[in-house]
């Protein structure tokens, strides 16, 4: 919910890719990390219920994280072991983050990265980039404000106009649940 603001660690964040062909070890690790999308895309194809996407998680996708922190912990181990820089950045990065990389698993809700985030604020990332400014750090605040708003609409198939409509009615009649007014839990 709202105040939930546990922190979450991303898989895509890994430079590892950026070694695939020059050390097989990190195509063990890429070929570990695509079948934890794989389950992903297993529970999105087939519909998987909550419940479902759990347990898939909980089974499948937690022998293959123990299979993927054992080995960044033998490679990191190995006083003998020579890897390139990305690659103990990547393994540094895995072990460092490890509560926060396996936490999708411990509820549905959950994703496996932030790519959907990332993809959504993108437009506004680059309409800033293009904007001189936006006239003050107040100003920068209400344009955040104001995407987060618009792209949560979005996320849960209601217009962004239409909740805008409906929050000013609100707020015009003297409602101040705003929490209860969040587009989450707005009727659309």
């Amino acid at each position: 919910g709202i105040r939930d603001r546990s922190r979450h660690s991303c898989w895509t964040a890994l430079p590892i890719s950026q070694t695939t062909g020059q050390d097989s070890r990190a195509d063990y690790f890429l070929e570990r990390i695509g079948a934890l999308y794989g389950i992903e895309l297993e529970n999105r194809l087939f519909r998987r219920n909550p419940e479902e996407v759990l347990k898939m998680r909980q089974t499948r996708g937690r022998e293959i994280l123990g299979d993927i922190q054992q080995r960044a912990k033998q490679l990191l181990d190995d006083p003998i072991a020579h890897y390139g820089k990305l690659m103990k950045t990547a393994l540094n990065y895995m072990m460092n983050n490890w509560l926060q990389l396996i936490k999708y698993t411990s509820a549905a809700q959950y994703t496996i990265d932030n790519s959907v985030a990332e993809r959504s604020i993108r437009p506004f990332t680059i309409g800033r980039k293009n904007s001189i400014s936006f006239g003050s750090e107040d100003g920068a605040q209400v344009a955040s404000v104001y995407y987060t708003f618009v792209e949560t609409c979005r996320l849960r198939g209601i217009s962004p106009k239409d909740y805008f409509v409906q929050f000013f009615r609100w707020i015009v009649s003297g409602r101040t649940d705003y929490e209860a007014m969040m587009p989450a839990l707005s009727v659309k």
